[in-house]
């Protein structure tokens, strides 16, 4: 590499953490959007599992990271953005070198572009949520593990340990993804004690402050009762949420729609030049090409990290109504897009194809990002009804009302899950508000109906929200 090239490889890496973090800040969102943002934003305040500041398993690691920006810059909405961009710009970083070690003639720009508008990892790079800064560990991981096949260089293997034990206190549910490469090592190569080594004390950094903060029993409360509620209860697995091709349908769609920002029912015309140039990569990507042998074995190794984690997600996480589980899986996906199109920059026709895709995918992209600036319906319903009389009653499912009771809504709250639980909040009180998407038929009067939405392609959940006042007759 000349001077040249290096001093311009140098600002290039510049001017992309400047672009990651100024975007995302340019679209910090300044309101509680949902439950899980909710708890996580809570823990900037006080950090306590038992408060569900945030849910089990802590996230120990990001929300350490998030406070530490906090303290300077005053403002959680901010700090969640502030490690959004850096997050962003280290998943670039990694998938890049990635990449140019099993493919030395891809066009890495196209990958900057992909990751940069990605509608997912936009809108995960705003949320008070710990997913692009999980998304970032694991991908960076990776990177250390591909590193280590090319060169068997104890460093590398050092450092996919340590990092993979920091991952588990960043995003817990993001670890099956790295399962195969651990294994890998771990039975098949020689230094598999230079990596669990490694992976120990990734593990203990975080593990050690954890159970002195919070008490060992406290941890362990927390972890039997999230855990048998996650899996068991409430949790959308396939134990909860068990129609076994409709979550496969919702599975394709969060990758395809909400992942890609492809086409699905009563989207914009535009995500079907996206969805066009999704299918245009792909023919790119299986067209021959020429891997050494040691490439074909990484590339190996990705798709069946990749294949595992999907059906981890499909069977232990909530794939109908929170599509952001697929975010591993997007990331590979951009990676083998940017193979795909790579392949098809030989000729105007194509780079013209290429470049009209990109330009849809990036509008789309900025589209969500901006709308993501727009209040939820639930947070809609909300500033609703903190406009009402002080006094009032509402009822709800007791998520909701946990949702309204922790922004200090005033009000007497009621749990409401069945028809009969809600017959005898009518035959209870004179007047109160209903917070749902369908009110059952009673013999009531229904004074006023509020309706609030959002775009689901923005969060899928609650994306429509009735608020109802009642009267008894």
């Amino acid at each position: 590499m000349t001077l040249r090239s290096s001093k311009y490889h140098k600002y290039w890496w510049l001017i992309l953490l400047v672009l990651c973090l100024g975007s995302r800040l340019l679209t910090t969102i300044y309101y509680i959007e949902d439950p899980d943002s909710l708890r996580f934003a809570f823990a900037t305040q006080e950090y306590d599992l038992q408060k569900l500041q945030p849910h089990f398993p802590g996230y120990p690691v990001f929300c350490f990271i998030v406070n530490v920006i906090y303290a300077v810059c005053g403002k959680f909405s901010i700090s969640f953005s502030i490690v959004g961009g850096l997050a962003t710009f280290l998943l670039m970083w990694s998938a890049r070198n990635i990449l140019i070690s099993i493919y030395p003639q891809v066009k890495l720009w196209i990958l900057d572009v992909l990751v940069f508008f990605n509608p997912m990892i936009w809108l995960m790079g705003n949320r008070y949520m710990s997913d692009i800064l999980g998304l970032a560990a694991i991908i960076v991981g990776l990177l250390f593990f591909v590193k280590y096949l090319k060169s068997k260089c104890t460093t590398d293997i050092v450092l996919f340990g340590l990092i993979t034990g920091l991952a588990f206190g960043v995003r817990l549910s993001f670890i099956p993804f790295l399962f195969i490469p651990a294994i890998y090592i771990t039975i098949i190569d020689k230094r598999r004690w230079s990596f669990l080594l490694s992976l120990i004390i990734g593990g203990l950094v975080w593990i050690v402050p954890f159970v002195f903060i919070l008490g060992l029993d406290g941890i362990l409360d927390s972890a039997v009762k999230q855990s048998t509620g996650h899996f068991g209860e409430w949790g959308g697995t396939i134990i909860t949420e068990n129609g076994y091709w409709l979550r496969l349908k919702y599975l394709i769609v969060g990758i395809w729609a909400h992942g890609l920002g492809g086409w699905d029912g009563g989207r914009h015309w535009l995500t079907l030049l996206v969805s066009g140039g999704l299918i245009f990569s792909i023919f790119g990507f299986i067209k021959p090409s020429t891997i050494g042998q040691n490439h074909k074995k990484t590339i190996q190794i990705l798709v069946a990290s990749t294949l595992l984690y999907l059906l981890w997600i499909y069977i232990f996480q909530n794939v109908m109504y929170k599509p952001r589980h697929v975010l591993p899986v997007i990331a590979v996906i951009l990676m083998f897009m940017t193979v795909g199109l790579s392949k098809h920059m030989n000729n105007n026709i194509k780079k013209g194809i290429v470049a009209i895709f990109l330009g849809s995918y990036s509008v789309v992209g900025i589209v969500i990002a901006k709308q993501h600036q727009n209040p939820s319906a639930i947070s809609q319903a909300l500033s609703y009804l903190k406009d009402q009389d002080n006094g009032k009653i509402v009822a709800s499912i007791p998520l909701v009302n946990q949702y309204f009771g922790k922004q200090a809504l005033k009000c007497t709250l009621i749990d409401v899950e069945t028809e009969i639980e809600l017959e005898s909040v009518i035959n209870k009180h004179h007047s109160f508000y209903y917070v749902g998407e369908i009110l059952p038929k009673f013999d009531i009067e229904i004074k006023q109906t509020k309706a609030f939405y959002h775009n689901p392609y923005v969060n899928k959940l609650w994306s429509s929200v009735k608020v109802y006042e009642l009267a008894r007759r």
